[in-house]
């Protein structure tokens, strides 16, 4: 009969039968620790507990024993401790990997939590360190606790130290491989499979199924295959290997269409062998499930499902079966059920694909979007090449306003969706984009700062759901496109010339035919819309054109369209208030602020119709009643509202014209308005215009033009800021840099008063600077100038007014200009200062005469109008001596060409009589010649005689003398001389 041995104190010896261990634990307990025996004895008594399944009691012993030798250790079985410690350590990663996240181990004593199981793992392996710190099963069990913390890294480096210190330890090999599988190293897991399989060929569990996955991971499905083929030989009753080749064949039925039935049925029929074998196999319950859920069986799923749930015993499998149970919740609409499942399948397998997409799916079903994106980053981390992760992150950041990072997955997306087809069949990236809600998303992403290529996009879609279905083509996108191309007619334009109004023009009609096509779409479509959501689309699409009628000036059409609306809906405020806005724009004041006050009438709290109430009592210079308007939105409605916080901040600025005594404290209320504005949008032009007015009327020039310099730039704003800027340069003594600005004005604007007011301005900033620099050509210019806004506006006296001082201050500049610039005071100009000056004189007597004089007074027209008649006096004096200086120097110049032309004629005598010299002294020359080459010739021919009667001499004389004949040649030569002379004098007196 089998007994353990317990020694007592003496010699003698306790005896504990092993058949008597069931109940009597804390009996043998109590004597261990009274006797202090050894720690061997403790894990003898434990290890039996466990051999008859009474894990309890096993960990009381371990429990005891480690409490026992805590303090003072036992000397002579250090080995026995360290292995007490390990075995402790060991039970609880175990249960602390048997447990789920939310569950808690019960000892009966106390309870743990998986962090508390881990921890006391930890105390335990870490004073197993202090007896032996490579110990192997140690450094085993401390890179099993790092796997739990997910330090991967850190459990290979433990991992390998042991493998060195132990080179065939199998635990050791399953580690580090388990290891390497859960940091996706599938080829070093496999290496280390594999070598297990070397050292123990028929260890149990099979070591085949891992190196088959290992295998599958590595994308080599033919070695998978036959690694579970082989582990399935061995044992033809393996579920998990049945499982596994029963999920190949069912991915293979997936990839090769032509024999998708054939592997189809070999994988079901394999997965009823298995499910017949072992019915609460995970793997195998978990594959049915989904095929289930592919027959749309979800009652029997969840059964399954949730079977193969209670079983799993890693968390992977765990993991596996609840993002199985939570599509299966997803199915059946049980989001919030489907939201619990998919986010603790996160917590167990961080990196499943599947559970993080459901999961994320879940957080969009919340609202909770940032949740969702961090979820499908994680995702797309893991499989780089998603397409549909990618495409639902895009729409998320859309909707979250994160352009950049929209964008950015976009491209990703244009890039794969190119790798995926070979050509390009429609001529751009964005056309192999076929999927509608993705360009739905593209082109809401594009709205906000590229129309154009919205309208593109847009244009794509319209034309994929014509593809589709023609008559499944959606009314709001024909509004959409519709009223992006009335946002690109309204677009501001930095030019404007013939070419941009062709283009707004046909940005116009396309917008009006498009909305045309979306009502008769939506009248003509016998679509499941509700009654309500069609007539709204309706009014939406008339109220959209009825704005477009008044983009294009016709503001009849514009009227009957709101009209039609308040026919069917007589309650409805925009159209109210656009009545008046229509009526405001055509200067009907008081009926606009009939057509506001009916807007009232139904919402007396909308505050663009008290706002506008105030706009048109500006207009009618009914100021006190615009700022009761404003500060009723103000006081009662909204005291942030920035429209009407501006508004009040131009009425003061007004009252501060209007009332020089209070101007400080008018300004003063002024800043406070805009300031307020600016605090609630910093990017409020309108606020930051009305501080530069402010500080210029308060005389603070120089910060004004600093303020409106900062605001140049802005598109819709520009001539505001520009005339403001204008106005601010003349006022600091600039009227030249002022010039380019009131140009420009002048060239952008098309209202009547704005070229008026342009056109003054330029005549007096040219006027200043003529006067100034006494420049009659600025004068010129400034006269050009007032004459256009006096046609312009033929009522305004003043303008009559400038232009006569203009002509006196031209001729007085022509009268005192300098000697040195004397040339500009020509007789013409002069005859035009007279002109000039007898018409200042008749425009100052008409001026005169008037009842109503306006910026001038009848003494001022007057006095003007006598000093043209002394300035003309003048202008005669300089008249006349201009005249007579110009005659004198008219007889003088006469003179001087009379006396040139008779220069010049001796100029050509002379050089007729040098030509006649060249061609005498020419022909001398040649005759020259020709009488020397004359003389060469005779000579010769005497030479020849002579030689000739030499040799007749020598013949019959042989002793004659060289002497005579020298004599006779000098004697020929001068002879030949002697000829020459007369020939050369005779031709010479020839010549002459």
């Amino acid at each position: 009969m089998a007994t353990i041995e317990i020694p007592l104190q003496g010699e003698a010896v306790l005896e504990v039968e092993l058949k008597d261990l069931q109940g009597n634990d804390e009996a043998i307990i109590d004597i261990l620790k009274n006797e202090k025996s050894a720690p061997s004895l403790f894990l003898k008594f434990a290890f039996e507990y466990k051999k008859r399944g009474m894990v309890k009691e096993f960990e009381t012993f371990l429990t005891a024993g480690n409490e026992l030798y805590e303090k003072q250790p036992h000397r002579d079985e250090e080995w026995a401790t360290l292995l007490l410690l390990n075995t402790l350590a060991s039970f609880y990663i175990e249960k602390n990997e048997e447990l789920r996240e939310s569950e808690q181990y019960d000892n009966g004593k106390e309870q743990f939590s998986r962090d508390d199981l881990l921890l006391q793992a930890t105390k335990l392996v870490n004073r197993a360190e202090q007896i032996d710190r490579m110990d192997t099963l140690t450094l085993l069990l401390k890179a099993k606790i790092n796997i739990s913390h997910g330090k991967l890294n850190d459990a290979i480096y433990l991992l390998q130290g042991a493998l060195s210190k132990s080179p065939n330890s199998i635990p050791v090999l399953a580690g580090l491989a388990t290891t390497h599988y859960l940091n996706n190293d599938f080829a070093s897991a496999l290496s280390n499979y594999q070598q297990i399989l070397k050292r123990d060929p028929e260890i149990q569990p099979d070591i085949r199924i891992p190196i088959g996955v290992c295998y599958a991971h590595l994308n080599m499905p033919d070695q998978a295959r036959y690694a579970f083929k082989q582990a399935l030989a061995r044992n033809p009753d393996n579920p998990t290997a049945i499982a596994l080749l029963s999920a190949m064949d069912f991915n293979e039925s997936r990839s090769k269409q032509d024999d998708r039935k054939i592997f189809n049925k070999k994988s079901m029929s394999l997965l009823i062998k298995g499910f017949k074998l072992d019915p609460r196999h995970p793997l195998v319950d978990n594959q049915l499930a989904e095929r289930l859920l592919g027959r749309k069986s979800v009652e029997k799923a969840l059964v399954l499902a949730e079977t193969g749930l209670k079983h799993g015993k890693s968390k992977a499998l765990r993991a596996e079966s609840l993002t199985l149970k939570g599509r299966l919740l997803q199915a059946d609409k049980q989001y919030d059920e489907a939201f619990d499942c998919f986010k603790e399948a996160v917590d167990l397998n961080s990196k499943s694909t599947t559970a993080l997409f459901g999961y994320a799916q879940m957080c969009v079903y919340k609202r909770d979007l940032k949740t969702a994106t961090t979820t499908l980053e994680k995702v797309l981390r893991l499989e780089v090449n998603s397409y549909e992760t990618r495409r639902i992150l895009a729409s998320l950041y859309v909707q979250l306003g994160d352009r950049d990072k929209a964008q950015q997955h976009f491209g990703v997306l244009r890039a794969l969706l190119k790798s995926y087809e070979e050509e390009d069949r429609l001529g751009s990236v964005e056309g192999l984009i076929r999927d509608p809600d993705m360009l739905s998303e593209m082109a809401v992403l594009a709205e906000r700062e590229d129309l154009d290529a919205a309208l593109g996009v847009y244009s794509q879609l319209l034309a994929r759901l014509q593809e589709l279905n023609a008559n499944a083509v959606p009314p709001e996108l024909l509004n959409n496109m519709a009223v992006l191309h009335h946002l690109k007619a309204e677009r501001p334009t930095m030019v404007d010339d013939e070419e941009a109004e062709n283009k707004k023009s046909a940005a116009l009609q396309n917008a009006e035919s498009l909305y045309q096509r979306a009502l008769v779409l939506l009248q003509s479509q016998d679509s499941d819309m509700e009654a309500w959501k069609r007539t709204a689309l309706q009014v939406t699409i008339r109220f959209n054109v009825a704005r477009l009628y008044e983009s294009k000036k016709d503001f009849f059409k514009a009227v009957t369209q709101h009209n039609e609306i308040l026919k069917l809906h007589p309650a409805n405020v925009d159209c109210h208030i656009r009545l008046g806005v229509l009526e405001l724009s055509q200067g009907k004041y008081k009926d606009a602020i009939d057509k506001f006050s009916d807007a009232l009438a139904i919402d007396p709290k909308n505050i663009d119709a008290w706002n506008l109430v105030a706009q048109a009592h500006i207009h009618l210079k009914q100021y006190k009643s615009a700022r009761k308007s404003y500060e009723k939105v103000l006081r009662e409605l909204d005291r942030h509202d920035i429209y009407a916080l501006c508004g009040n901040g131009n009425l003061c600025l007004r009252f501060a014209l209007d009332d020089p005594k209070q101007a400080d404290l008018h300004l003063k209320r002024a800043v406070e308005f805009f300031s307020i504005a600016l605090r609630q949008d910093p990017g409020c032009w309108k606020a930051c215009n009305g501080l530069g007015i402010a500080h210029a009327q308060a005389g603070f020039l120089q910060e004004a033009l600093e303020i409106f310099n900062q605001l140049q730039g802005i598109p819709s704003y520009d001539l505001d800021i520009m005339i403001n800027t204008a106005h601010c340069l003349m006022d600091l003594d600039k009227p030249t840099a002022s010039l380019a600005f009131y140009e420009a004005i002048l060239k952008k604007t098309n209202s009547e008063a704005e070229k008026g007011m342009a056109l003054k301005a330029l005549a007096r900033a040219n006027y200043i600077i003529g006067r100034t620099n006494q420049d009659p050509e600025a004068l010129k210019r400034a006269q050009t100038h007032i004459e256009r806004a006096a046609e312009l506006h033929k009522e305004d006296k003043t303008s009559l007014w400038n232009l006569g001082l203009i002509k006196q201050q031209y001729a007085s500049v022509l009268n005192s200009l300098p000697t040195e610039r004397r040339h500009l005071r020509s007789i013409a100009a002069l005859e035009e200062a007279k002109e000039g000056l007898q018409d200042a004189a008749r425009i100052m007597k008409e001026l005169a005469e008037d009842e109503n004089p306006k910026g001038f007074t009848t003494k001022q027209a007057l006095e003007r109008a006598k000093y043209s008649e002394e300035i003309l006096k003048v202008t005669m004096t300089k008249l006349h001596n201009a005249e007579k200086l110009e005659k004198q120097n008219a007889e003088r110049l006469e003179q001087i060409q009379k006396r040139q032309e008779e220069l010049k004629k001796e100029r050509e005598e002379m050089e007729k009589q040098a030509l006649i010299n060249e061609r005498m002294r020419q022909q001398a020359e040649q005759d020259s010649k020709r009488v020397r080459h004359d003389s060469d010739s005779d000579g010769e021919k005497s030479n020849v005689a002579k030689s000739r009667k030499r040799s007749r001499k020598k013949k019959t004389a042989d002793s004659s003398d060289d002497e005579p004949s020298r004599q006779s040649r000098d004697s020929d030569d001068e002879k030949i001389k002697k000829k020459r002379k007369p020939k050369i004098s005779s031709a010479i007196v020839d010549s002459d």
